[in-house]
This record gives C-alpha cells, structure tokens and sequence, in this order.
C-alpha cells in the first residue's frame, strides 16, 4: 500500500487536532449506532493521562493494599462466602499484576505472636509484593506500613481487608 506525504500529512495534522482537542476539553464527536461506533477519521482514544493529573484510577497512580487476609480472621467473615470472597480477591491481585500495579500485602501479629500469616493462595499470585507484618491492629499507626505506601509514590490506593471497620480503620 502507498501512501502519498500529502496523505500521511493530512493524517498526523488530523491526530494531533484531535489529540489536541481532547486534550483541551473540546469533545469528540463519537456516534454509536446499533452497539457499534463510528470515529471520525484518525481518532486514536483517549489521550493518556499523565499519573499526577489522573482523577481515575490508572496503573500509573494506583497501589492496591491488602490487609489481614489471615484464616483465623478469615473465620468471622459471614456477609459473604469464603470461596467466593477468595476468587474475587484472585482475581483483584491478579489484574494488579498484569497492569504491573505495585501491591502490599499486611498481615498481623505473626511475628510477634506466631498469628498465622496471609492466605498462601493469594500470597502466591504475586511473588513481588511487599509484606508488612504489623503490631499494631490499626494499619496506619504501623511506621513500616505506612512507609511502604509513600515508597510507591502512588495516591490512589485501591484497599481491601477481610474486617473493614478493623483492617482499613
């Protein structure tokens, strides 16, 4: 296929309007008919947003937490079913994974008082992450914890722990 530089001048003079044009607010006209959308010519998404000027959540701008994903506090959760609380928190670390999104693991007490630690099956879908072993109940009254959270640099934090009004206080 040929293309002429005056076509391929029309089309990046095109790309960078639009580009520019979402950039600056002006929207995009995208109609969808039927399920399926039309773009104008050379539309090519959505800008990528820079990490720090991100209002969504991005791979860039997010650490997911975890906390006390241990069996004995495990065994007083009954709002859901364990099997089915396990596969969603799978399939949690597993998105974090693939969107290399930095992941901490916290535990508590199992240094201190032998408390048994996160769930082997979680704590094997992802071998890089960090692991913080807590003294203290509060996550954030631990410095280590905390540390760990500002090492990322991220300021989304996306959290998740087994007792909420407990794990994420």
């Amino acid at each position: 296929m040929k293309i002429s530089l005056k076509t391929l001048t029309t089309a990046v003079a095109l790309s960078v309007g639009l580009a520019t044009a979402a950039l600056a607010g002006d929207p995009v006209q995208i109609n969808t008919v039927n399920g399926v959308a039309t773009y104008p010519d050379g539309y090519q998404g959505t800008p990528v947003r820079a990490a720090d000027e991100d209002p969504f959540l991005s791979p860039t701008n997010s650490v997911l937490i975890l906390i006390d994903y241990q069996p004995p506090i495990l065994m007083g959760v009954n709002s859901i079913d364990h099997e089915t609380l396990i596969n969603n928190t799978t399939g949690l670390i597993k998105t974090a994974v693939i969107y290399d999104i930095p992941i901490i693991f916290s535990h508590v007490a199992v240094g201190l008082n032998g408390y048994a630690p996160m769930i082997e099956e979680l704590q094997s879908l992802a071998p890089n992450a960090v692991f913080i072993d807590r003294t203290n109940v509060n996550a954030w009254e631990e410095p280590e914890f905390v540390a760990a959270i500002e090492a990322t640099g991220r300021k989304k934090l996306i959290m998740g722990g087994l007792w909420t009004d407990v794990c994420l206080a």
